[in-house]
Formats: structure tokens, sequence, C-alpha cells
């Protein structure tokens, strides 16, 4: 049975109710202080019934509120969540909750999936809007190091033009996190259509997103830290391309390539500082 209780509200939030969304949201805002309330002060807070939040803790998982309680302190266990006023503790601490949370859901067989179609891949094309597209274009220039022919996307007119000029020899990633981004997911339909590899990089399983996706790489979300005002969002996704940088590096032939682009942008440097 997996305890941590937030990695659960996770997978499941988006198919909560409305009021279970509020049971949730106060869930993940006071996860450390939890254990010292009751049901009843649990319902007068967010609004809701013993019953509404009864059926919550069955919908994660656990047979009582009760339960939840115990298995939350778990989490906040594994989460390490600071109390403290040291701003240098906090972040480390919500970095540390965010990677780890991602590394407990990264499913390994995914992404060794993944590595064996983008390999395969004539042309890569990485969708994002916001600060997903700014990891999109950070995706983009680690793949193009490999020798792959790749480009990123945050223009919404664009990734449905590109889309419609796939064929199944190509592959296209796109990255929200909420897996509900309306023009991210119009450009995954489309490629999906002219039947390109469609790689998906979400927050939750059962997102929208994931309706158009070939490959789905489920990664933490930053609102289950509970520090939405500055947490970096893109963090955990950061950290899998990181991961598949790696992975991928460990074929000789893109390590070449990626040697090589090295080298020529060295000697490019170097020729512009003596001229």
């Amino acid at each position: 049975m997996d305890d941590n209780i937030l990695l659960q509200i996770q997978n499941k939030y988006l198919s909560f109710s409305e009021k279970e969304r509020m049971i949730a949201n106060y869930i993940i805002k006071h996860s450390n202080t939890l254990r010292n309330i009751n049901i009843n002060d649990l319902a007068k807070k967010t609004h809701t019934s013993n019953s509404t939040i009864t059926r919550f803790c069955k919908k994660i998982g656990c047979e009582s509120f009760i339960e939840m309680k115990m298995r939350l302190c778990v989490s906040n266990g594994i989460e390490n969540k600071p109390d403290t006023d040291d701003i240098f503790q906090k972040v480390f601490s919500y970095y540390n909750t965010t990677i780890s949370g991602t590394n407990e859901i990264l499913d390994k067989k995914v992404v060794m999936r993944f590595l064996e179609e983008i390999k395969k891949a004539d042309k890569i094309f990485i969708y994002g809007l916001g600060s997903s597209g700014l990891t999109a274009f950070e995706m983009k220039y680690r793949l193009q190091r490999m020798g792959m022919v790749v480009d990123a996307i945050t223009d919404p007119h664009i990734m449905v033009m590109t889309s419609s000029l796939l064929t199944e020899d190509d592959m296209v990633i796109g990255i929200s996190n909420s897996g509900s981004t309306v023009e991210v997911i119009k450009g995954l339909e489309e490629a999906k259509n002219n039947k390109a590899f469609v790689l998906a990089i979400t927050s939750f399983d059962d997102s929208t997103i994931n309706k158009y996706a070939d490959l789905s790489i489920i990664t933490y979300n930053t609102k289950f830290v509970g520090e939405k005002n500055f947490i970096n969002s893109q963090l955990s996704i950061i950290y899998l391309v990181d991961i598949l940088s790696l992975l991928l590096l460990e074929d000789k032939r893109l390590s070449l390539h990626m040697d090589n682009t090295l080298k020529a942008v060295d000697k490019y440097k170097k020729k512009t500082n003596n001229d």
C-alpha cells in the first residue's frame, strides 16, 4: 500500500467533486498540522460534512478519517516539511519534496519505452505554453546537442500547423502540468490523427492530455507541496529532462554527437574571441 497520501490526492484530484477538492486543498495547505484536528473541525473549516470527508478518505484508499491522518503523518515524514522560518531551509525542503515525489511517481518502464521511441523519430516537436514553453526550449537544446532534429513550439497556431504535416515517423512531446492546456491538447490531437508518436508529460494520470498520448510520463505537481507562491512549477519536469538526457547519453552515437557539438561551440567561441 502506498502510504504517501499527498501522492494519492494528486492521482485522484481530477476525479474529485467540488467539495472533495475543497477538502483536498485544505489538506495540501495544512498537511503538517492536520494530525491535531478532528473530523468535525475539518468539516467546518472546509464547509463540507462528515460524510463528504469520509467519502473523500475512501477515494484515496483510506477506510476512515483516522487512517488518513495516520498515513498523512507518514507522508509528512517522507516529505520532511520544515517547521522553521529559515527561508533557505524552506526552499531546500520544498525542492527536496518535489524531487522525491517525482522520483516516487516515475515509471521506469515508461521512461525506457520513451527512449526507444525518441531514438527512432525522424523529427521531434515539443509543445508547451508559459513556463512549460520554457521547459520545452530547454529540452530542445538538450536533444539538439545530441544531433536530433528537434524544435520547441510555443505558438498555438504553429502547433496545429506543424501537427498537420507530421507522419508516423515523427514524434510530438506535449508538456502541461495541469494536463488541460487546451492549445497543447489540440496540437497533440492533430498529431495523433496523423499517426505521429505522442508523448505527454503531465502531473495527472487521468487528465485530458493523456487521451491523445501513446505514452504519458507523470511527474509531481508542486501544487501538492503546499507552497504555490514561489515554488518552481517546472522543477519536477526539469528533473525528468535531466534523467532523460543522461539516459540518452549512454548511447554512444548520441554521446559522440554531444561531444562534437560542444567542440564546435568551443571552437566558435575561441575564434570569436580572437577576432
